[in-house]
């Protein structure tokens, strides 16, 4: 998932992480990204170009590296292999793959059943070490029966097309090799579906066998492949007449029907997409549309229009979402702003949805941090059981937040938060003091606490900062569903701070002494009115010396006592 995915590359060292997201995401790579193996190659194309690229240019950059290298033997016995050889071999055996059905591709010297292609047979000029060495590369995975397999489908079906595009090259029958993806049935010319997934690759690079396909079925263009590698003409237009389709509905799908479409995104469509935007500016299933395909396609030249869209309160709320995703991809700074402050000083609610397609494209600054907390003001009011996504966005607005060399951005934000936190009316629950409408920005509150503390920045001891770890216990204990988004780890980073570990301890004693006081006549003397609550402070054998010291330091004989109290108790 994203988050493994954030996690695996930064340990193999990938450069701005975030922008590698929104690449994967901008040009539909999960598939690949998503195994560990192929997100390795993804992270040598990122690292060695800082950019992605068309799928076509990133899938053959894998093969590439792949074929190079080996996954599963020692590096000193890999079998040299010239690489535009084992490329040409690679292809044969994806076509003999294809061609037959069997996924499984035999081992030579194997001593298992062979159930599948004999690799020797299909590369029948090769040396049985060297069809061994190909096999053994990390296109492929581990041997398995005396068999292995394409480790991935679409680098299959690539290396096919690459195989039929080269006999073409070469001079093969066309109407032999047309025969084994166009028939005719019952008076209709067909696609063999054996062969259907091979030919969105296959029509980038022959002009005859795309006429064909696209006359038969038109959206094969977009079922895989990378048709954003198709010529201009072509995607001009497709876009237009699936634009067309989706304002006037007359196929009965919607803008999210055509995701697929989306494919075609690329710069050059900026003029075209920009008109679109324009001419069906009042449809909001186009726009929706359009709004992605902007995005996907990094067309800056569309953001103006989608920017007043975004930020009109009018306007549905998906065709706003895509908006504000492509004015945030795609736009200068001011444009990101601008956005922002305008949605703000609107009369209107600001739909969860909306803020939080917002918060995944803003800047980590400042400027982000007063409009997020102008935001929260207008929103609707919290409902538990309807997922928005807006909390798995505030977290990672918080997780993008910088601490060095100045921890304003995170102080700033505890304290617009604690000021939501203590609105009234309160959760009336015993101890929670926290309040009933905004309860749900304390898991927001306490990452933020957390990331403080993490760096043990001084800015943990500050008053806010306590305040906010005070808020957790009670509202754990009373109405633990408000709280359960986040999942912190203070119960042990507190405790290994012995200066945040005490200052929360006396913070809640304090805390619980203007309670006490206020019901009663007699003087808080012990610490039963907090320990119960499962406070993040903890004293164990080790930190019993600091207690033994307040019993000896702290000015007031009530604070002596409730630390007699607390450390009889460890004792």
């Amino acid at each position: 998932d994203t988050d493994r995915i954030r996690l695996f590359s930064a340990a193999q060292g990938a450069r701005d992480i975030e922008g590698l997201l929104t690449e994967i995401d901008r040009t539909n790579l999960w598939s690949l990204a998503e195994r560990p193996f192929d997100l390795e190659g993804i992270l040598i194309k990122w690292n060695e170009d800082h950019v992605l690229g068309s799928r076509l240019d990133l899938l053959r950059h894998n093969i590439d590296t792949r074929l190079r290298d080996d996954h599963s033997i020692d590096r000193a016995q890999l079998q040299p292999l010239n690489l535009e050889l084992a490329k040409e071999g690679a292809r044969c055996l994806a076509a003999a793959v294809v061609l037959s059905g069997k996924p499984g591709l035999n081992v030579p010297d194997s001593i298992q059943v062979k159930p599948g292609i004999d690799a020797e047979a299909v590369l029948v000029d090769w040396r049985p070490q060297e069809v061994r060495a190909l096999l053994e590369r990390g296109i492929f995975n581990d041997i398995i029966y005396g068999t292995v397999r394409f480790r991935h489908r679409e680098v299959l079906e690539l290396l096919a097309a690459e195989w039929f595009d080269g006999l073409l090259r070469r001079g093969g029958s066309r109407t032999t090799i047309e025969a084994l993806f166009f028939r005719e049935q019952y008076g209709e010319k067909i696609v063999t579906p054996r062969l259907r997934s091979v030919l969105p690759w296959l029509i980038l690079f022959d002009d005859t066998i795309r006429l064909s396909a696209l006359q038969i079925l038109p959206e094969l263009a977009v079922e895989g492949g990378d048709p954003s590698r198709l010529p201009l003409r072509e995607r001009q237009e497709i876009l237009a007449n699936i634009v067309r389709r989706i304002a006037t509905n007359e196929d009965g799908r919607t803008a999210r029907d055509h995701s697929a479409i989306a494919r075609i995104a690329n710069p050059e469509l900026s003029p075209d997409t920009l008109q679109l935007i324009n001419a069906y500016r009042n449809n909001d299933d186009a726009i929706f549309f359009l709004g992605r395909l902007a995005w996907q396609g990094n067309m800056s030249a569309c953001i103006h229009p989608l920017a007043e869209i975004a930020v009109d309160p009018t306007r549905g709320i998906y065709a706003r979402i895509a908006s504000v995703r492509a004015v945030l991809a795609c736009g200068l700074l001011e444009d990101k702003r601008f956005v922002w402050r305008q949605i703000n000083e609107s009369d209107s609610l600001i739909p969860r949805q909306l803020l939080a397609e917002i918060l995944d494209g803003a800047e980590p600054e400042l400027e982000s941090v007063e409009q997020f907390l102008s935001s929260l003001s207008k929103l609707p009011p919290f409902e538990r059981f309807t997922s928005t996504g807006l909390r798995s966005s505030i977290h990672n607005f918080i997780g993008r937040l910088s601490i060095d060399p100045d921890p304003q951005n995170i102080t700033q934000l505890i304290d617009g938060l604690l000021g939501y936190l203590e609105t009234d009316p309160y959760i009336e629950r015993g101890e929670c003091q926290v309040s009933e409408e905004y309860a749900w920005l304390l898991g927001p509150a306490v990452h933020a606490a957390e990331r403080l503390i993490e760096q043990r920045n001084p800015a943990s001891l500050e008053t806010n900062t306590l305040s906010i770890l005070l808020m957790v216990p009670a509202l754990r204990f009373w109405n633990g569903s408000d709280f359960n988004d986040y999942k912190d780890n203070l119960s042990k980073m507190v405790p290994a701070w012995p200066e945040l570990n005490d200052a929360l301890y006396w913070a809640s004693i304090d805390q619980a002494r203007r309670r006490y006081t206020s019901e009663s006549s007699e003087p808080l003397i012990n610490d039963r009115l907090v320990s119960w609550l499962g406070h993040f402070w903890r004293f164990d054998e080790s930190s019993l010396p600091r207690l033994l010291d307040f019993i000896r330091s702290r000015p007031s004989l009530e604070d002596k006592l409730v630390a007699l109290s607390t450390a009889f108790r460890v004792y």
